[in-house]
Order: C-alpha cells, then sequence, then structure tokens
C-alpha cells in the first residue's frame, strides 16, 4: 500500500520542489493542495499524476479534509501572500492563525507519521523583542504553538529552516540585482554591513548571461535608511532581517543554540545519490527565465 504525502503550496515553488521530488519516488503518492484547483498550474501537476484538491489554510475544516489519509504533511505559510496589503503586524497575526490551523488539522489525522513545518528563528525570544523580523515570527510563534498545546504532534514534527531561495531574484523586483547604466558590467546591490554578495552575484551574472565576464560585478554598500527610502515597506521588511543578523553578530548569540535547539543538516540525511542531485545555486538561477529583465535607467 503506497504512502502518501500531503503538500501545502502545490503550485508554488516551495510545495512544487517538494511535490517533484515525491514523485519520483517508488511508494509514494502525492497530493497536492491549492486554492484553485482549475488554474493551469494546478492541471499541469495533475497531468503529472499529482492528485489535486483545494484546501485553504484561512479554513481548518477544508484542511481537515484534504488532509486525510497522509503520512506525511509538508506545510508552510507564505507571509507575502497579504503583506503587501495590510503590513507587518497584521501579516505576522494572520501567519501565525493559518499556521495554527495547520497544526490542529494536521493533529486530527491518525495516519499521520510525520508532519514537516517549514519554519524561521524565533526573533522576539532570541532577541528579548529588541530586534523582530515580521516575516520570521508568524512562523516561529507557530513553533511555540505546537510545542506548548499539541504534545502528540510535537513529537511527529521536524521544524525545517530554509534559508533564501535562488527563485527569489527573479521572483521578486526588490531582490533583482539593479544595472547601473552607462557603466557596462556594473551591478549595484542594496546591502548592509557584514552581508558579502559578491560571489552570488557573479553566480547571477554568469547565469543570466546578463555579466559573465570575471570580475564584473560590484557590490555597493548603501544605508539601512537609502534602502527603505529606495523599497519603501518591502525594503524596511528586509532591513528588519538585517538588523537582527547585526543583534546576533554583537551580542555572539547562534539563533539556534540561544533557543536550546538541535539542528540538524540536511545534507547528512541525505544518501550520497541524493546529494549529487542537489541543484547549485548558480545552476539554479541558470535555469530561470531572464529574457524579461529590464535595465533601470
Amino acid at each position: 500500500m503506497s504512502k502518501l504525502i500531503v503538500v501545502l503550496g502545490a503550485t508554488g515553488g516551495q510545495g512544487g520542489s517538494v511535490i517533484d521530488t515525491f514523485l519520483k519516488l517508488e511508494g509514494w503518492g502525492v497530493r497536492g493542495l491549492t486554492r484553485n484547483a482549475q488554474s493551469e498550474k494546478a492541471k499541469a501537476l495533475v497531468a503529472k499524476g499529482v492528485e489535486v484538491v483545494e484546501a485553504n489554510s484561512d479554513d481548518q475544516p477544508s484542511l481537515e479534509k484534504a488532509f486525510q489519509g497522509a503520512t506525511v504533511i509538508f506545510a508552510f505559510t507564505n507571509y507575502y501572500d497579504f503583506f503587501y496589503d495590510v503590513g507587518p503586524e497584521e501579516s505576522i497575526a494572520r501567519e501565525t492563525q493559518q499556521g495554527s490551523n495547520l497544526a490542529r488539522a494536521a493533529a486530527t489525522i491518525p495516519t499521520l507519521e510525520r508532519y514537516i513545518w517549514s519554519t524561521l528563528p524565533n526573533t522576539a525570544a532570541i532577541t528579548q523583542g529588541k530586534s523582530i523580523v515580521p516575516h520570521f515570527q508568524g512562523k516561529a510563534n507557530v513553533d511555540v504553538y505546537i510545542k506548548e498545546t499539541l504534545p502528540q504532534l510535537c513529537e511527529k514534527t521536524t521544524f525545517a529552516i530554509y534559508t533564501i531561495f535562488a527563485a527569489n531574484l527573479n521572483l521578486y523586483q526588490i531582490f533583482k540585482p539593479i544595472y547601473l547604466a552607462p557603466a557596462p558590467g556594473t551591478y549595484v546591490y542594496c546591502n548592509v554591513e557584514d552581508l558579502t554578495l559578491g560571489s552570488f552575484l557573479a553566480a547571477w551574472g554568469r547565469a543570466s548571461s546578463i555579466s559573465p565576464e570575471p570580475y564584473s560585478i560590484k557590490v555597493i554598500q548603501i544605508s539601512i535608511e537609502q534602502y527603505v527610502e529606495l523599497w519603501g515597506n518591502m525594503g524596511e521588511e528586509q532591513a528588519s532581517q538585517w538588523r537582527f543578523f547585526a543583534y546576533l553578530k554583537a551580542a555572539q548569540i547562534n539563533p539556534y543554540t540561544a533557543q536550546g535547539l538541535e539542528i540538524i543538516q540536511g545534507k547528512d540525511l541525505l544518501s550520497d545519490e541524493l546529494k549529487g542531485q542537489l541543484v547549485p545555486a548558480e545552476e539554479g538561477l541558470r535555469a530561470l527565465d531572464w529574457s524579461g529583465y529590464e535595465v533601470p535607467v
């Protein structure tokens, strides 16, 4: 009898990558959840052999129905689904609510063996409220909820922490390198102290073929205030993350040991064969469509 993995956000990048992986594994059925099963992306998943089911993270009963029979559930929430409309505070509250809905729904499933929750560090707890990163905090609040109110689910939960996705450079305007015309081969990326982006931007230049020449990338540092002036609310959102990192460095704090967490490196769980299938950042960037990239004037 096949095992079943249920994946949130089936038509997105994070959920889609999990689906692609499990479609290659024998003995696994794949059910993808989406808010619109009639979208072109959802239909493409069906064509691949995925069972596509509609569910909404704001609606716990729909999740309970969609989770039935699951062996594994891969769950996450997307802060940026609503950040641009309601701002950081309401986004934290809604993401916390959605994550709690997901956890409560998962806790009702008797067949569940593993609950994978995509999360981020608890910036409020680590810094005693001095440096909160909104797009981290909503997820971290759900960690606390699971641990304090759903002990049986907690025993089955893997708290997975993912770093930045290479696709963000293509997905969000704020992350796209800025070409500074008319000086050819020069790129400006908004950065703050202690963050080095040269090698990553060089990989982007080669992968996109926009600036493939060696040493053609230049990183220019600007202040947080200038960065926020350039990008507005999204700039402030990202700046909160850098303030948090600066706080950690100044206080010499490891964000994971500070929470008493045992961290396992994901690579250590992979076979040599699976390690060989990992996609380097440059290869991931090369797979993205840069044909519509516009050079700012």
